[in-house]
């Protein structure tokens, strides 16, 4: 199997980059914890973790889907689901639909595998996301194909434990597709039909 160091070597250097200022990540950061309260209260969602530790999740993944924002030049993020009188589970599909693409995105912190699922359905952007000195970097690194997502991943994972079973590790990315546009986006999701 190969480690996720042997996995990511050289790709991030070809992958596209984002650096969020300190106003975007406060802002995606205080928009996140008031979710998850909403989504834990509602759904008893994740029982097992803090609203801290399940809030860097999803501040992870809110901060790689700004940067797929900035990178298609188009507005998909519905930052209005707080104000909505629908139950947060509802808003549970693939984070490119509002923009008519079954897409997700996963990232991960750099260090760690993406997180997918164990029987994914739909293809995956994978951003890995990087700290250093303060300053956080997302890379956007490819698209996952749903065929991409299922070989190159294994069941054994980490972090968190409450995962254990419905995802899997990605290992793939030297695998990953690249893309510049919505239009390449459609493209790739037309070759894999």
């Amino acid at each position: 199997m190969m480690t996720y160091t042997e996995a990511i070597e050289g790709v991030l250097e070809n992958s596209h980059k984002f650096i969020l200022s300190n106003d975007e990540i406060v802002q995606i950061n205080a928009w996140v914890i008031r979710f998850v309260q909403i989504k834990k209260i509602q759904e008893g969602f994740y029982k097992n973790r803090s609203i801290s530790n399940l809030a860097v999740s999803y501040q992870n993944g809110y901060q790689a889907e700004v940067c797929v924002e900035k990178l298609l030049k188009i507005k998909f993020i519905d930052w209005g689901i707080l104000k909505k009188n629908i139950q947060v589970s509802e808003h549970n599909f693939s984070d490119l639909k509002n923009i008519d693409l079954d897409i997700g995105i996963k990232s991960s912190v750099f260090g760690l595998p993406a997180l997918v699922s164990i029987n994914p359905t739909t293809p995956e952007i994978i951003c890995v996301r990087l700290t250093d000195k303060g300053i956080t970097t997302i890379y956007i690194c490819g698209y996952a194909s749903v065929d991409c997502l299922k070989k190159y991943s294994n069941k054994n994972i980490s972090h968190p434990a409450d995962c254990i079973g419905k995802k899997m590790s990605f290992f793939g990315y030297k695998f990953l597709q690249p893309f510049e546009s919505i239009k390449d986006l459609e493209e790739l999701l037309k070759n894999a039909s």
